[in-house]
């Protein structure tokens, strides 16, 4: 780790360090930051010392960043027919819900549009439509609500876009395949969206 210990040295570490709760002593302020990046997380130890009413005072704050989840988020039909042709599957992420509904927000058009250019741009591709939820409420209510929202996809693919009914399936996979943890907003987000998984013309 190096040690930093003038504000516009600080300044140039070029990240954004956010920290609560912490007291701010305006008189002779001292601030040391170390900063240490390791396998795609950093880590900040920020020592502050300071006067206050005549007594000497001593923080130390250590603040870890998470690496972003990246690679998911494909909203480039060619994009997600390399991710069909390399992994079988793709996720799509902005196809949006009314709360615990089926219905598809209109400011799902762009991932919408995304779907349909894939299907134009591969006239023989045949897709499961899949739908994820996080682990919120009960795993038997949020398969329903994903196979109805999957339902709702393929609807409006074959109503929006002309899209032949034979090349869509629907299904719903609730919560039991995430990209990722449910223990924060992050990660619930991620696991809730709809996946594309390319269907072989021998399936039924």
């Amino acid at each position: 780790m190096n040690a930093v210990t003038k504000r516009k040295e600080i300044q140039a570490l070029g990240d954004k360090l956010v920290i609560k709760s912490v007291n701010n002593y305006f008189h002779e302020p001292r601030y040391q930051v170390m900063k240490n990046t390791l396998n795609e997380q950093t880590t900040y130890v920020v020592l502050f010392i300071g006067n206050y009413n005549g007594d000497s005072r001593i923080q130390l704050v250590v603040a870890r960043t998470e690496p972003l989840v990246t690679g998911l988020i494909e909203t480039n039909s060619d994009k997600v027919l390399e991710q069909l042709e390399q992994k079988g599957k793709a996720s799509i992420y902005g196809v949006l819900f009314d709360y615990d509904k089926a219905t598809i927000k209109a400011e799902s058009k762009e991932a919408l549009d995304v779907i349909a250019q894939v299907m134009e741009k591969n006239k023989k591709l045949s897709l499961y439509v899949v739908g994820h939820t996080d682990d919120k409420g009960s795993p038997d209510y949020n398969l329903n609500l994903s196979k109805r929202r999957a339902d709702a996809v393929v609807s409006a693919l074959i109503a929006d876009y002309g899209i032949a009914k034979a090349r869509l399936l629907a299904q719903g996979a609730g919560p039991y395949s995430p990209v990722a943890t449910n223990k924060n907003d992050l990660g619930r987000e991620l696991n809730r969206r709809v996946e594309l998984v390319e269907r072989l013309s021998s399936s039924k």
